[in-house]
């Protein structure tokens, strides 16, 4: 019944059936399409892979990776039989467990999950989840894995270092990872890939190639980029340029030293990292560990504390390591010591003979001695003097090397006396005296032929000076040829060094009688040497031999001398000056004599000038002189002199200074824009008192320094006669020439001038006086100083005005209030007038 009814509904409603058949073909192919892609959007029963992507990365080795595969849909507890297989394959799930460590564990919710340990880049690839639903329908889900090696940076020390000169050298750090990109830095400079300088070798290391240099140095930087998963990483490396030690060839490779004294010896060492320096000494031994050495490494010195020869003489090593290698030297270290004079002895010799003098000594290096008189400014002997020297070893002189220095030479006297011997070398010097005596007869030529006394002294002195050697034996004899006996009461002797006394007390007969003595010396030497002493007695001088040389208006030249001094030295002048005035019509006519008391003046050695001073001018005086010595003043000598009429004063003394530098010209300011010119006054005023000095000043070129300048060109400057003598001059050009006149005036005129040129140069400081800027603010002022100059006056004003407002009622501001405010004003004013 039912069949026949289909046909007949489909033919009535043929477009109905046409649509929903259509509808149906969509829908089936839809389900089919769902069940082949489980990925897509679906509502049947399906499979689907969580992670629900189609490619999943993992990182490898590192933690287990799980994979779940699950269904859904329409009653999704019909499926059964969930399987894995992969990689790459459908079918291979036996294989799978076979060869790859994987896990499959059954989850709640028909959950499968595939579980990788710890996954290596093997188990990359495409993994399938198959499943049959209602057991005979077959859906599957697929994903992709990719198992990748992440960014690994190892061996890649922070500090590294290259060797300086090296062939190719490496920058270690190896990097490994898949699908890595990798730049290079150099303090923060990329380094291009066509660097030729650098190559990257082998993920290991960085290749500096050629010789590596100072420039290497630097922080290097690499960034590394996984191009899988984008990730980046960045290692930065210091890099250092080492260097082996070397020694400078300018180094120093000997020291010496004095025996027993402290010293220290020093290796100096370049390379990179500062090496260390290490010693050994001439037997080999490791300095480090002998007592008295003492060693820095770091600062390569070995410190000697007490230097021995037997030890310390020879060649010291030095060892200098660092991280990149060693190296060595010998250093020579000499010992020395000092001279030690160890016999010098006394000699005696007789004049003209040939005399050997010896010095022994020991010291090293080899002493230079010397042999020279004792005395201030004595030089040693030398050869070509007459002298001969030698230097030999001495076998005797023990440990230490001797030497004995030979000195022959022909003696005469003059040599006698002390000697001292002189041996020298690096480490010092060391002195020796001795004594050299030679023989020779009397000589008595330094005794006085004639020797003076005061007449009427009880006592006579008579002195024989005497050189002898060995001591002689003195007689003395008087002029009649008697030996004088000098165990006598009369007569005391007595000897001072090389000088023979003798005082006598004859009576006054004897005096009468002798004038003359014989002074007779010997010793074993020659014949006797004798000298015949004339007494003489001293008495005061004779009279003054006077001539005149030269007068003034106010002195007189005089040359004095005298003949006869009496046996003694003439010791001072004594004068008397009496004058007349021979002009009547003087001012000073009122006193027409002028009398000088008693004068002293120091007498010189030999006939000499002596000025008189303080004449009067045009005076005729009476001068009377006369001479002194110990015994008394001798007679009057007169002579006449005319002093001449008053004139002009002497010229003036100008002071140069004495820190100024003088130029090629004259003196060098010691201000840019002046000069502070200082004098003394004349020597001389010729009569009449400086009342005034003029001062004249010409602008000179330096060529025409030496030609007098014309007197209408100066700049004159008057300055009267007061304490201190000194002018300002100025305002002078900087770097320019003058020429200063200095000239004294009193009432006869003007004297000659004195002159100096001075220069100015652009370095002195300013002389205040000619500052043009000094006093700018009073000559010139300025706006804003001339308001404030007017307001501070105003505000005065106003103060005083208000002072008397208050106080006595009267000015401006009292008249103000008076006028504007009556009342109050005269308030005020009953106020102060009842109180």
């Amino acid at each position: 019944m039912i069949l026949p009814t289909i046909p007949k509904m489909i033919l009535q409603h043929t477009n109905l059936f046409v649509l929903a058949l259509g509808a149906l073909a969509i829908i089936t192919c839809i389900q089919h399409s769902l069940a082949a892609n489980p990925g897509s959007i679906a509502t049947g029963p399906r499979v689907e892979i969580k992670p629900d992507v189609p490619l999943v990365f993992f990182e490898a080795q590192t933690a287990n990776k799980v994979l779940t595969c699950t269904t859904l849909g329409d009653k999704p507890g019909m499926f059964d039989q969930l399987r894995w297989s992969g990689p790459n394959r459908s079918d291979n799930w036996e294989e799978l467990r076979r060869r790859h460590k994987v896990k499959e564990t059954h989850r709640k919710g028909n959950a499968l999950e595939l579980e990788f340990q710890r996954p290596t880049p093997d188990d990359s690839g495409t993994y399938y989840c198959q499943g049959t639903y209602q057991k005979s329908d077959a859906y599957n889900a697929s994903i992709t894995v990719r198992v990748y090696n992440p960014i690994k940076i190892e061996n890649c020390p922070d500090r590294q270092y290259v060797v300086e000169g090296a062939g190719s050298q490496k920058i270690t750090c190896r990097i490994t990872g898949d699908a890595l990109s990798l730049e290079f830095y150099k303090d923060d400079a990329h380094l291009g890939s066509t660097n030729p300088r650098y190559k990257w070798d082998n993920d290991d290391s960085l290749l500096l190639l050629g010789s590596v240099n100072s420039s290497d140095a630097g922080t290097y930087r690499i960034e590394i980029t996984s191009e899988l998963t984008g990730n980046r990483e960045k290692k930065e490396i210091q890099v250092e340029v080492h260097s082996k030690p070397e020694f400078p060839a300018n180094s120093i490779n000997e020291f010496s030293s004095v025996e027993g004294e402290q010293t220290e010896l020093k290796c100096n060492v370049t390379g990179n990292p500062r090496p260390l320096v290490y010693w050994r000494d001439p037997k080999l031994r490791n300095s480090s560990s002998v007592g008295g050495y003492f060693v820095n490494p770091e600062e390569g010195t070995l410190l000697i504390s007490k230097v021995n020869k037997n030890d310390d003489n020879g060649e010291f090593t030095c060892i200098a390591r660092n991280n990149v290698g060693e190296a060595s030297k010998k250093v020579l270290m000499v010992a020395m010591q000092r001279p030690n004079i160890y016999a010098f002895e006394n000699k005696t010799f007789e004049e003209g003979t040939e005399a050997f003098l010896e010095c022994r000594a020991t010291g090293s290096p080899k002493p230079v001695f010397s042999i020279r008189r004792a005395g201030l400014n004595q030089v040693p002997y030398r050869m070509g003097d007459g002298f001969v020297t030698d230097i030999t070893e001495d076998l005797e002189g023990g440990s230490a090397p001797g030497y004995v220095y030979r000195m022959k030479v022909k003696v005469d006297r003059s040599q006698f006396g002390l000697h001292y011997c002189n041996a020298t070398n690096k480490a010092g010097s060391d002195e020796e005296v001795g004594q050299l005596a030679v023989k020779h007869r009397p000589d008595l030529s330094a005794t006085p032929r004639e020797q003076f006394f005061k007449l009427g002294d009880k006592n006579i002195t008579l002195t024989c000076h005497i050189k002898a050697y060995p001591k002689p034996i003195v007689s003395w004899y008087n002029d009649m040829g008697q030996q004088i006996l000098i165990a006598q009461e009369k007569f005391k002797a007595s000897m001072d060094g090389q000088t023979h006394i003798v005082t006598m007390n004859p009576s006054l007969n004897v005096l009468a009688n002798t004038d003359r003595y014989k002074c007779v010396a010997k010793n074993e030497i020659g014949e006797p040497a004798e000298v015949t002493i004339q007494v003489r007695y001293k008495t005061r001088p004779g009279m003054v031999d006077i001539v005149p040389l030269d007068f003034g208006p106010t002195m007189a030249k005089l040359q004095l001398a005298v003949p006869n001094d009496g046996g003694d030295r003439i010791r001072a002048y004594k004068y008397i000056a009496e004058g007349i005035t021979m002009d009547n019509f003087n001012p000073i006519y009122n006193y027409p004599i002028d009398k000088h008391n008693e004068t002293l003046i120091e007498a010189l050695p030999t006939s000499s000038v002596y000025t008189i001073r303080n004449l009067l001018p045009y005076y005729r005086y009476k001068l009377s002189i006369k001479a002194v010595n110990d015994i008394g003043d001798g007679d009057w000598t007169e002579t006449r002199i005319e002093t001449r009429k008053a004139t002009a004063p002497n010229p003036p003394i100008i002071i140069k200074p004495t820190l100024s530098s003088p130029s090629h010209l004259g003196i060098t300011s010691e201000y840019q824009n002046g000069y502070l010119l200082r004098w003394s006054p004349p020597e001389l005023d010729n009569g009449d008192p400086v009342t005034r000095y003029i001062i004249k000043l010409f602008k000179i070129k330096p060529e025409d320094s030496s030609v007098e300048p014309r007197d209408d060109e100066p700049l004159i400057i008057e300055q009267s006669n007061e304490r201190p003598l000194n002018a300002r001059i100025g305002p002078l050009e900087t770097n320019s020439y003058y020429r200063i006149n200095l000239q004294a005036r009193n009432k006869y005129g003007d004297s000659e001038p004195a002159s100096i040129i001075i220069n100015t140069i652009a370095n002195r400081p300013l002389m205040p006086e000619f500052n043009p800027q000094a006093l700018t603010w009073l000559t010139e002022p300025s706006t804003p100083v001339l308001v404030g100059i007017v307001v501070l006056a105003l505000l005065c004003l106003i103060i005083i005005d208000i002072i008397f407002c208050v106080c006595f009622q009267i000015g401006v501001s009292y008249s103000i209030r008076n006028c504007c405010c009556p009342a109050k004003a005269n308030s005020v004013i009953s106020d102060k007038t009842y109180t």
